[in-house]
């Protein structure tokens, strides 16, 4: 899919570029790069012993019980399944927090109506994140980790964050590389994110005496304060800001969340179940342009311009 010279990408650019068009933007299903930042990070030898455990204490109804009964005994904190072993408790402690991390970027990332600018703004938070937190284990300092912080009150030693920061220098190298595809887009990301914060003269020759008339107009600079972007663009007039509408379709073009190719399917295997065998191609792409859509037709408006009793 993603070969610079086979692939789907190479052949699509390819193609595009024998039309004479600009080379176009590729970039990789931000929410599967993401996911895969952590897929090989090493901390088998915390999880193996995690699942190993849960599941032996699961794997029947009786030894379930027991074992709830047994923290009945001891007045423990938790009435179910707590984990804590020996060498590794710490370690599960900083898993915990950082899990905790990731699985709010992740629900950032699949946020309905989210535009590339939003998602390359994420991406740059967690990098920034990443970094700021490794240095701060290597300093023993663990105001951002409260699982770990609690841990080492409870304990009442110090916490060894050897394991940690391999684990974040991991994941921060991973995200380096994987995201890399936003580099080469950065620049023009930025152009659509804010206009008027660009310099002139590192704007493409097709945009700069447009950006010119653009912020030199204080009706527009207030109207991109009040409005979102789509609003701001769709209000700009297509005489005037061709190029720069142009490149704003481009980057609006970008699903960077799969919130609408979920819902999409989620539609589709409601309507189209078992008891609607019969459903034609025609009819269910009309019901799923129905249920995804967020228009509200206006029925008053549609019933006037309808003659409802005709001449016989």
């Amino acid at each position: 899919m993603c070969g610079a010279h086979t692939g789907l990408v190479g052949n699509v650019t390819k193609a595009v570029l024998e039309t004479g068009t600009a080379t176009p933007m590729a970039i990789h299903c931000i929410i599967h790069q993401q996911a895969s930042c952590g897929k090989n990070a090493p901390i088998s030898e915390v999880m193996n012993i995690v699942v190993q455990n849960v599941n032996y204490i699961r794997r029947s109804a009786l030894s379930h019980r027991q074992f709830k009964n047994f923290l009945a005994e001891i007045e423990s904190e938790y009435p179910d399944i707590i984990v804590k072993f020996v060498g590794s408790a710490e370690k599960l402690a900083f898993l915990v927090d950082i899990t905790q991390l990731l699985n709010e970027l992740n629900l950032k990332l699949q946020e309905a109506n989210s535009l590339i600018s939003d998602t390359y703004s994420y991406i740059k938070a967690l990098k920034l994140k990443l970094t700021l937190f490794t240095n701060q284990l290597i300093e023993k300092n663990l105001a951002h980790f409260p699982t770990c912080n609690k841990f080492k009150l409870e304990n009442n030693e110090e916490f060894p964050t050897d394991f940690a920061v391999g684990v974040l220098t991991y994941l921060n190298e991973q995200c380096q590389t994987r995201f890399r595809d936003f580099e080469s887009a950065e620049d023009r990301i930025r152009i659509f994110e804010n206009p008027f914060a660009i310099k002139i003269e590192t704007l493409p020759t097709d945009l700069q005496l447009e950006v010119i008339e653009l912020i030199s107009n204080n009706n527009f600079k207030d109207y991109f304060k009040e409005s979102s972007l789509q609003q701001f663009y769709a209000m700009l007039p297509e005489e005037s800001f061709p190029n720069l509408k142009k490149h704003a379709r481009e980057m609006m073009s970008i699903f960077s969340s799969t919130y609408l190719c979920e819902q999409t399917f989620s539609k589709m295997k409601y309507v189209k179940s078992k008891y609607r065998t019969n459903l034609s191609d025609e009819h269910l792409q009309a019901t799923l342009l129905i249920g995804t859509t967020k228009f509200d037709a206006n029925y008053q408006d549609i019933l006037k311009n309808k003659q409802f009793q005709t001449s016989h």
